[in-house]
């Protein structure tokens, strides 16, 4: 998968800028300096691989549509982030663990309120919808 995720990547458009001398980002130098922007591919796509990043998705549309963008929940359960804002020093993060939902409040560092669902969540795909009683 990481190959092929790479070759996606190395064949996409790439930009170059020199922020040295561009702090603006208006002179993509992509062209002008082939050899430059080979070194950084090859230095992304090691960090990507190093940190566990790929694989990469770019789609646009694609990403608003559940059953396109693939979110439905393995058999074996989900894990990782859904949503997360701040740091170690606080901030939250809404995410999966073992299947099951959970949610944690970082106070300042100071203290950590976690909430996690006592049972996972069914797998297949999430195009339920909530039904509303007034």
């Amino acid at each position: 998968m990481a190959d092929e995720c790479a070759e996606a990547l190395l064949s996409d458009v790439w930009d170059l800028y020199d922020v040295r001398n561009d702090f603006s980002l208006s002179a993509n130098v992509a062209a002008a300096q082939p050899a430059k922007l080979k070194q950084m591919q090859a230095l992304f796509m090691k960090e990507a691989e190093k940190y566990h990043v790929l694989p990469i998705d770019d789609r646009t549309i694609e990403r608003t549509n559940p059953a396109l963008a693939g979110r439905e929940v393995p058999a074996e359960g989900a894990n990782g982030a859904i949503l997360s804002q701040g740091g170690r020093f606080g901030g939250w993060s809404l995410y999966m663990k073992d299947g099951k939902p959970a949610y944690v409040y970082n106070f300042l560092g100071l203290a950590r309120y976690t909430i996690a669902a006592p049972q996972g969540v069914v797998a297949g795909s999430c195009n339920s919808r909530p039904r509303l009683q007034l």
